[in-house]
C-alpha cells in the first residue's frame, strides 16, 4: 500500500474563527493550531481515515482550549473532481447527467475504495464549544413530547450513539445533550 497522508488547513479562516471564538487564547492561536497539526502528523497512520462517513467530516477537540476543529478526510484522486466538473458544465442538461449516473457512481466508489490514492485530511474551520444549532436541538430533546415525532427520525442515529438514561419512564440520551 503506497498511501501517504496529507494535512491541509484553511489557515487564515481557521485562525480568524479561532481568535473570534476563543478570545482567551487568541494571542496563542498560531501556537495552538501548529501544535494540533504537529500532533496529527506524528500520530496519524498513513493509511488511516478519520471517518468512513460518506460526508467524510470529522471533529477534533483540542484538549487545552476545548476548541472543536471540523475537517474532512478524503482520497486524493481526480475522478470525483471530474464528475463535479461534468455536472457543473451540464447542469442545464439533466438527461445527459442522468444518462451518466451509473458511470459516476462506479467511478466514485472506485476512487473512494482505491488504497493507492493518498488520504487528505483537511481542517476547514473551528466551532465554538457549543454551536447554537446543537444547543437548540438539545433544548428541544430535553422537553419531552415537544416536536418529538419530528425530531426522532432526524436525530435517531445521534440519539442511539450515546448511552441511554431512563428516568421516570422518559428516555434521555447523553449524546443529545452535547
Amino acid at each position: 500500500m503506497t498511501s501517504i497522508k496529507t494535512f491541509i488547513i484553511e489557515r487564515d479562516h481557521v485562525l480568524q474563527q479561532f481568535k473570534v471564538r476563543y478570545k482567551r487564547f487568541a494571542h496563542r492561536a498560531d501556537e495552538i493550531i501548529d501544535r494540533l497539526i504537529q500532533n496529527l502528523l506524528e500520530n496519524t497512520p498513513d493509511d488511516w481515515r478519520f471517518t468512513e462517513s460518506p460526508s467524510s467530516r470529522f471533529f477534533i477537540v483540542e484538549e487545552e482550549t476545548g476548541a472543536k476543529f471540523m475537517g474532512m478526510s478524503y482520497r486524493a484522486g481526480t475522478e470525483c473532481a471530474d464528475i463535479v466538473k461534468f455536472i457543473q458544465e451540464n447542469a442545464q442538461d439533466t438527461e445527459k447527467i442522468f444518462t451518466n449516473l451509473k458511470t459516476f457512481v462506479d467511478l466514485y466508489i472506485g476512487e473512494v475504495l482505491n488504497p493507492e490514492l493518498s488520504i487528505v485530511h483537511e481542517i476547514r474551520t473551528v466551532y465554538p464549544q457549543k454551536k447554537e444549532i446543537l444547543q437548540r436541538k438539545s433544548t428541544l430533546l430535553k422537553k419531552p413530547g415537544l416536536l418529538l415525532r419530528t425530531l426522532s427520525p432526524l436525530f435517531q442515529k445521534k440519539l442511539l450513539q450515546g448511552p441511554m438514561l431512563f428516568q421516570e419512564k422518559t428516555v434521555y440520551s447523553e449524546s443529545a445533550s452535547m
